[in-house]
């Protein structure tokens, strides 16, 4: 059910060409030849989105469906595990007797 209203939320924008500044360090192989370090380095606050468009840039070159594809997965796994954890973090609350207003 999750992964389905991840698909179905996305699904639109899959054929969607890149924007901004995805496609300016995408355009002519620049993030591709950079190492791990130097993308850390340049992108201090966003390196974990950079270091994410730098392996699609490895593994898929231009081809920008497969960059739709990956964030695909990507959202739908964290919507994956915040569900996990707001079901563990509701069963905990239950077990040591804590009642959430509108939950029972």
């Amino acid at each position: 059910m999750i992964v389905g209203a991840c698909v179905l939320a996305f699904w639109p924008g899959m054929p969607a060409s890149l924007h901004l500044d995805d496609y300016d360090m995408l355009r002519n192989n620049a993030l591709a030849s950079r190492s791990i370090a130097e993308i850390v380095q340049l992108y201090p606050t966003r390196w974990l989105v950079v270091l994410s468009l730098w392996a699609n840039a490895r593994l898929q070159g231009e081809t920008v469906f497969g960059y739709h594809v990956v964030n695909l997965a990507l959202h739908c796994a964290n919507a994956w595990l915040v569900c996990v954890l707001t079901w563990r973090l509701w069963w905990w609350a239950r077990r040591h007797g804590w009642r959430v207003r509108g939950i029972g």
